[in-house]
């Protein structure tokens, strides 16, 4: 009878939870589809989030790039040849042409710079680096948009990138910057220096980190500034009007077109992002994903459903065994020993102790463990009762607990130990300094590992100040040398409390890479390094990860292959980060291939120029005034730096090539004609006949009519 009961009762227990699980699959689905909606729009918000940190990114860019051509726009503004020429009443022809070939200099020293305009406002003349039109009146200057610009400037186009373009003698686009000084008043000086900005390496450079043909930047005058694609200038028509100073960035949904718009407007450059895209690329296949997490859900639940009923039904067997072995204990209390089935190697009274102790403790890891999250009211009175300070906090990297306690329990038998953010805390009562730090000593030395120690302190109320302060110097660990086991929290009292990295250090490293120049480049990474190592964690990681985002913008010009499997050249967690040397090997392979890649294109334009020069000797050598200053007045260009240019090419210099191909044109004429030497001379450009006598034997060895006759 009792076993029919006993049954009755588990089917009727069964049939409850049956009927439990079935209604709890009910509810879920139904707060599932009811929350769908809430989820939908929580995309929306956070596609919306992600668009506006990209924004912040390109912005961040932009200020980067337009302060790039600012910095090198005020040190062309002055420079001699253009105060000459912006502030002299008159000069001669000569002189132009040696200021421009000096600007055209400075001009092939950059990439982005398409020419330079200089606008004289006392003589309204307007000077350019390009040949067709080197010096012309501001009435009849050919392009009406800078002749606009010159004659109506204000000082919101001061500095500011404008967009330009014209449609003869060929159809181009440019982006225009404009420096001029301004008098007390506000007013604008007299004269202007214009620097026209490719408009392909400026859309390229703004649009680099945005591979998608769907972002368009419009300036504060409403005006667009980059388009990734000439669509896009119909529809942000759309959108555009409608946002506001209030919400700078947030997102729009056309369901008629299918479309969503999500813009942010910078509140420094005062420049509006905008990302415009069909629904159906922002948030691909929504629904089939919704009736897949149905699916998976539906069939998850039923297994854990099943998975529940079994464990329940074998949660019994613990159950009836728990049962016989309390019996088993009550009966040995008692005194009963017959039933027991073995004799435990211990007295059963010191197992129990032990438990009990061991359950103390676990009690006291929670309590202590809950305090450092928070979870929990400080009291010291809750660890250690009625044991009163100085307390000390200890972090250490050890690979178990029973290390920590086997080594303090003689000592510190109160020490709690618990296991926070991947490390031991540890936290105890000492009798003096020397006491506490002894056992810290100790401890790193036997266990062989770090061990981050606070300073001793009563009041109990600061427990999270200086565990807060132990966990920011675990993270910086990365800083520390592999002999520094004991740390202690004072060390981190005289981290530097402010940034002094700026955005010139950034710029800085960004020419030097561009440049070319690697011993630059890692001398100024190595200034930055060696700021940061004395910073505060949130500084130093933000100082590194823009460092890292500077260089890997750069790798991306050229799609580098460093950047191949992701988008970044560290661990996402600093705490994965062994040492600086693996930060420092990164950075350093980036430099090698980012110089690398610029070092080889300033190789291929000077290689290009180099091979004009030589044609213009090919063709010119039997003009006997013909010699490298000559060669640099025809193309405008500084001698000198033509010179080394064609040295670094063809491994010798412009005269001695020009003289060179009189040479062999002569060694032609004595072996095929009658004409004498002073004759062949004087036709292949010699106008000193010992000169030419003087060169022919040091090449040949021979003279003119030793050659011939032999």
């Amino acid at each position: 009878m009792n076993k029919l009961v006993f049954k009755s009762k588990k089917v009727r227990q069964a049939i409850r939870i049956l009927a439990f699980g079935t209604g709890f699959i009910v509810m879920l689905s139904a707060v599932f589809f009811t929350l769908f909606r809430i989820f939908e729009r929580i995309t929306y918000d956070s596609i919306s989030d992600l668009n506006r940190d990209f924004a912040i990114q390109i912005d961040t860019l932009t200020e980067t790039i337009n302060s790039s051509i600012v910095n090198y726009g005020m040190q062309l503004f002055y420079s001699n040849a253009v105060k000459t020429m912006m502030g002299a009443a008159s000069f001669s022809n000569t002189d132009r042409v040696y200021m421009t070939r000096d600007l055209n200099t400075s001009l092939s020293s950059t990439e982005f710079a398409g020419s330079i305009i200089i606008h004289n406002g006392y003589t309204n003349r307007v000077y350019s680096t390009d040949p067709s039109f080197p010096d012309q009146s501001i009435d009849t200057y050919r392009n009406a948009q800078i002749r606009e610009l010159l004659t109506n400037r204000t000082n919101e186009n001061r500095f500011k990138p404008i967009y330009c373009h014209e449609e003869e003698p060929e159809s181009r686009e440019f982006y225009t910057f404009m420096f001029y000084e301004i008098n007390p008043d506000g007013s604008p000086k007299p004269s202007t220096l214009i620097i026209t900005v490719k408009s392909e390496w400026y859309k390229r450079a703004l649009l680099a980190s945005n591979p998608a043909s769907d972002l368009i930047v419009i300036n504060k005058r409403g005006d667009v500034l980059v388009s990734a694609s000439d669509s896009l200038l119909e529809k942000y028509l759309d959108y555009y009007p409608f946002i506001t100073v209030e919400k700078n960035s947030g997102y729009f949904i056309n369901k008629q077109k299918k479309e969503i718009c999500m813009y942010y407007e910078s509140l420094t450059t005062g420049h509006t992002y905008m990302k415009i895209s069909s629904l159906s690329k922002a948030l691909p296949r929504l629904l089939y994903f919704r009736q897949i997490v149905v699916y998976f859900m539906v069939t998850l639940i039923s297994v854990f459903g099943c998975a529940l009923l079994v464990l329940l039904i074998y949660a019994l067997m613990p159950m009836l065994k728990m049962k016989d072995a309390i019996t088993t204990i009550n009966k040995f209390l008692e005194g009963d020993e017959a039933d027991i089935p073995d004799t435990p190697p211990l007295p059963l009274k010191e197992q129990i102790d032990a438990v009990v102790s061991k359950s103390e403790r676990t009690s006291l890891e929670q309590i202590f463990y809950d305090m450092l999250a928070g979870k929990l009211s400080l009291s010291s009175a809750r660890l250690f009762k009625d044991m009163e300070g100085p307390f000390g906090l200890m972090l250490i990297h050890a690979l178990h607990r029973k290390d920590i306690y086997g080594l303090v329990e003689k000592q510190h038998p109160e020490l709690v130990v618990t296991k926070s953010s991947h490390i031991y805390a540890c936290i105890g009562i000492y009798r003096s300094k020397e006491d506490y730090h002894g056992l810290a000593l100790c401890l790193s030395g036997t266990l062989d590992c770090r061990l981050f120690q606070s300073v001793l302190f009563t009041d109990f109320d600061s427990l999270p100040l200086h565990f807060s302060n132990l966990h920011e110097l675990r993270r910086l660990s990365l800083v520390l040398g592999p002999e520094e086991r004991l740390i202690p929290e004072e060390a981190l009292f005289s981290k530097a409390l402010a940034n002094t990295v700026t955005t010139r250090d950034f710029t800085d490293l960004i020419v030097r890479l561009k440049s070319g120049s690697l011993d630059l480049s890692r001398a100024k990474w190595q200034e930055i390094r060696s700021t940061i190592v004395n910073y505060r964690y949130d500084d130093f990681q933000y100082v590194l990860n823009r460092a890292e985002d500077t260089i890997c913008s750069i790798l991306n010009e050229f799609s580098s292959d460093l950047l191949k499997d992701s988008q970044k050249l560290l661990p996402e967690s600093l705490e994965q980060i062994k040492d600086l040397d693996v930060i420092d090997q990164a950075f350093d392979r980036a430099f090698v291939a980012i110089c690398g890649n610029y070092s080889e294109k300033k190789a291929e334009k000077y290689s290009e120029l180099a091979k004009q020069i030589k044609g213009i000797v090919q063709e010119n050598y039997h003009d006997s005034s013909l010699n490298s200053q000559r060669i640099a007045d025809m193309i405008q260009m500084n001698n000198a730096y033509l010179g080394r240019m064609f040295k670094n090419s063809y491994g010798r210099s412009i005269n001695d090539y020009i003289n060179t191909c009189r040479l062999e044109e002569s060694m032609r004429l004595l072996r095929q004609t009658d004409m004498s030497v002073e004759e062949i001379a004087q036709n292949v450009g010699f106008s000193n006949i010992k000169y030419f006598y003087v060169l022919f034997k040091k090449l040949t060895g021979i003279t003119p009519a030793t050659y011939r006759a032999g």
